[in-house]
């Protein structure tokens, strides 16, 4: 008679076990990185992005650093996801992940966390050599023509000025060379009336 009364306690702390035991928690969000920059420069804004699209009941986000710990908590904005808005730094580089809570049965459970996305981020001498190199290219491009073409003007100038020094002295004879004398001379390059013979007139 005992022993058939202990058989429905028996079979009902069989039962116990699988009816207090936790469901799977929620599937993990989705972390995006805005924008997709392998490496960030001092300054710069960056945005993170938590999405659990599709999931329903959705109370409110987490995110995390590498280390765990928690850096901000928000509530789902309009499209379902929640906005982390960082300042690229020193302090900001590392991992960072995200995750959910949702309401199940008047309680929340909390989502397996996203998987991870690593920032990292350049001092402020790399915007300065970026900026200074395009600035000094572009002063170089500059200096390099006006160097090409004063160089081009004081090539003419200096052989305009040796063809000076050649012009003969007037008076004294003339260059042998016709081809030299018009370039040396604007005046005509007929020979002096000299040269022509005088014809001696009968007296």
């Amino acid at each position: 008679m005992e022993l058939s009364l202990l058989l429905p306690v028996l079979a009902a702390l069989e039962m116990f076990p699988s009816l207090v035991s936790p469901s799977d928690p929620p599937s993990a969000p989705k972390l995006f990185l805005h924008p997709r920059h392998q490496e960030f420069i001092e300054g710069d804004r960056l945005t993170l992005r938590c999405s659990a699209q599709g999931v329903e009941g959705v109370t409110r986000y987490q995110f995390f650093d590498g280390s765990g710990k928690q850096l901000s908590e928000m509530p789902p904005n309009a499209y379902r996801e929640a906005w982390l808005h960082l300042t690229a730094n020193n302090s900001t580089i590392g991992a960072y992940s995200c995750a959910y809570w949702r309401e199940e049965s008047g309680k929340e459970v909390t989502s397996i966390k996203s998987s991870p996305i690593s920032i990292q981020v350049k001092g402020n001498l790399s915007r300065v050599l970026a900026v200074g190199g395009s600035f000094f290219t572009l002063n170089g491009l500059i200096f390099l023509a006006t160097y090409f073409l004063m160089k081009h003007q004081d090539s003419r100038t200096v052989t305009k000025r040796r063809l000076q020094r050649a012009k003969p002295v007037e008076g004294s004879p003339k260059s042998s060379n016709p081809d030299l004398a018009e370039i040396l001379s604007d005046e005509p390059t007929t020979p002096p009336a000299s040269v022509f013979p005088v014809e001696k007139q009968d007296t």
